[in-house]
Formats: C-alpha cells, sequence, structure tokens
C-alpha cells in the first residue's frame, strides 16, 4: 500500500512525538502560575473537594471589610445546610482581597514611582512568594503601617535586599519594612508587569491608592456537590463585576471549549481590569488551548497511517482466513473421499463370490 511507505511512516512518527511534545508542554504551562493553585494547597490530604475563584470587581467599585465578613457568613450558613461536617468555620474558607494602584515611595536612595498593592486576608498563601528577608503581611497584624516590597524595589530604595525593620516614607506617612520578596520568575507573570517594582500594604491603607485601581478578591471555598460554590460566589459578585473559576481552567476539556472560540480566545468582554496575576493566567490558558490545539493536529497524519495500517491487516487477515477456508475445505475433501475409498475396499474383502 502506498500510504505505508517508508517515508510517511517516518513523518507519522515524527508528527507524533511533536503532538506528544504539545501535550506535556500545555501540562507544564500553568504549574509556575502559584496563585491559579490554592485550591489543592487548601485541600491538602483532606480528600475534600475545594474550588477556587477569583472575582475583579468593576470600575468604581469597592470591597468593604463588611461585605467580606458577609460573604463569609453567607457561605457558612449555606454549608450547615449542606451534609458537610463543619468543625470549624474559619478552616472552611480561604480567602484574600487586594486593591491596586501606583505609590511614589521614598528611602536613603531617593524617591521612585512602583505598583501597589494593599492587601489582606490570606494574600500570600495565594501567591506564595519567595522571601529574600523578613516576612509577610497577616491579617492578624496588629500593626497596619508595616509594607512589604519587592527585590527590586528594595534595591532601588536602600542599594540591599536584607532592608526588614527600615522605615520608607508614602507621602507623609512613615511605613516599616517587614520584609522583601523575590519577583515572579516565570515568562506569564514577566510579561503581565512582573517586572515593575512593587509594593505591598496593608488593606486598612487602601485610601492612600485612591479609587482608580483594579478592586480583587480571590476565595477557596468546599464544593460538596457540584456547582455550590459556584452559585455562592456568583450570588454576590457576579452583578459586581466578573467571576473567573480558577480550578478547572487549565484541564483538556478547557482548552477544546476554548479552542470551539478561537476566534475569540483570550478576550473578555467585561469591563474590569485584571490584575498582572490574572492576566498572566489568561495568557497561560491560551498558550495551552493553542498548544493542545496543535497537538489534536499533529495527531491527524499518525490516525490516518494507523486506519491505512489495520485497513491492510484487516485484508490480510481476511485473504488468509479466505484461502485458510479453502485449503480446510480442500483437505475436508481428500478425507471424506479417503474415508469412501477405505469403506468400499473393506466392504469388497468379505464379500462372497456368487459363482463359488
Amino acid at each position: 500500500m502506498k500510504l505505508l511507505k517508508c517515508g510517511n511512516l517516518i513523518s507519522g512518527g515524527v508528527a507524533l512525538l511533536l503532538g506528544i511534545a504539545l501535550l506535556l508542554t500545555a501540562a507544564a504551562l500553568p504549574k509556575p502560575l502559584q496563585s491559579q493553585h490554592q485550591a489543592e494547597r487548601w485541600a491538602g490530604e483532606s480528600g475534600e473537594r475545594f474550588r477556587q475563584f477569583t472575582c475583579v470587581l468593576s470600575p468604581g467599585l469597592t470591597l468593604e471589610m463588611n461585605t467580606i465578613y458577609g460573604f463569609r457568613e453567607t457561605v457558612l450558613k449555606k454549608l450547615s445546610e449542606t451534609d458537610l461536617e463543619i468543625t470549624d468555620g474559619s478552616a472552611a474558607i480561604c480567602d484574600a482581597w487586594s486593591a491596586a494602584g501606583t505609590l511614589k515611595v521614598s528611602g536613603p536612595r531617593g524617591s521612585f514611582d512602583a505598583a501597589a498593592l494593599a492587601v489582606g486576608g490570606r494574600f500570600f498563601a495565594f501567591h506564595p512568594m519567595t522571601l529574600c528577608s523578613g516576612g509577610f503581611l497577616g491579617e492578624s497584624d496588629l500593626m497596619k503601617d508595616r509594607v512589604v516590597l519587592d527585590e527590586q524595589l528594595a534595591w532601588m530604595l536602600f542599594g540591599s535586599s536584607d532592608v526588614a525593620g527600615m522605615t520608607i516614607q508614602i507621602g507623609n506617612l512613615e511605613f516599616f519594612v517587614a520584609g522583601v520578596v523575590a519577583q515572579p520568575d516565570d515568562r506569564f507573570s514577566r510579561a503581565a508587569g512582573g517586572k515593575t517594582p512593587t509594593i505591598y500594604l496593608n488593606y486598612a491603607s487602601r485610601e492612600a491608592l485612591g479609587d482608580s485601581g483594579t478592586v480583587c478578591y480571590e476565595v477557596v471555598l468546599p464544593d460538596p456537590v457540584n456547582g455550590f460554590a459556584k452559585g455562592v460566589v456568583e450570588g454576590l459578585f457576579a452583578k459586581q463585576g466578573l467571576v473567573v473559576e480558577n480550578t478547572d481552567r487549565f484541564r483538556f476539556s478547557a482548552s477544546l471549549r476554548a479552542l470551539r472560540g478561537i476566534g475569540s480566545l483570550g478576550t473578555r468582554t467585561t469591563a474590569v481590569a485584571f490584575p498582572p496575576w490574572e492576566n498572566a493566567a489568561i495568557m497561560a490558558e491560551t498558550w495551552c488551548a493553542l498548544a493542545r490545539g496543535g497537538a489534536l493536529f499533529c495527531f491527524i497524519w499518525p490516525a490516518v497511517l494507523l486506519v491505512g495500517a489495520l485497513c491492510v491487516l484487516l485484508r490480510r487477515a481476511a485473504a488468509l482466513l479466505k484461502r485458510g477456508g479453502h485449503g480446510a475445505k480442500e483437505a475436508l475433501l481428500d478425507w471424506r473421499d479417503q474415508q469412501r475409498v477405505r469403506r468400499i475396499g473393506r466392504s469388497g474383502g468379505h464379500s462372497k463370490d456368487p459363482r463359488g
């Protein structure tokens, strides 16, 4: 068969290997995006199913603490109506919130413009950055005048990354440096603004940022019944902005759905400004879909060759069966003739001669 020539088989093997490489690449792309895997970390070895969501508020809207506390109470109330046993309400929910803006930060070496995030809750659990010195901010911190610098801003302000305990100025206010973190080093985070010097403040200091930046709420919830967590989150936040489910966005099925709408891949129609980590996730999501689409395209030629090989095998098997059937039929006829000859021989040997 011309289809199964050596050259075609070689090209089919190359296409198969390329397709497998693309699938492995797609599986590896989202792994460095730590902000997308908090549900897995929060679930640990509990065996319970959790879902993670990012809620980005529309421009002009703010997120007050009473809204957050009210949402937590709503979640616990709805969980109590299910069969899920909740022994510790605080362990059922993991959430964080942030407001973005820009600030002029002053230190011993001068004043510099920096991206600023006023953060609260378990922000650094959702975004487990590498500490260069000091520590993180926490929801239970009594001191609200502490900040975390990224490594680039620390070097700009102090000429060092070991500056925990030192002070900086934002306007007329003095803040203490709680710690210094490394900037994200994956290519998606860098492309989404990871190279910008950044300062992290307590959410109580968000007034310093003004009202022009992105306000974001991130949450991990139990999902005892499929769709429970999504319904709870969308019930509060869907009318205030955009709700993104992070948990399954990088699965193969999600990539296939994205490929069906490839003309609008990676676009959003809601009027919201995404935080850098969400933009990084959108880029990774898009590349995952394209890589898996390329893998499926690569598998077409090996699949054609496989079908051709199966057709050849089936034809040869049919021919062998046909020849075998003819041979069996001939052998059966020969055996029958031999049996007839033997019967005739036996009956002729014992018959009496009528002339005797």
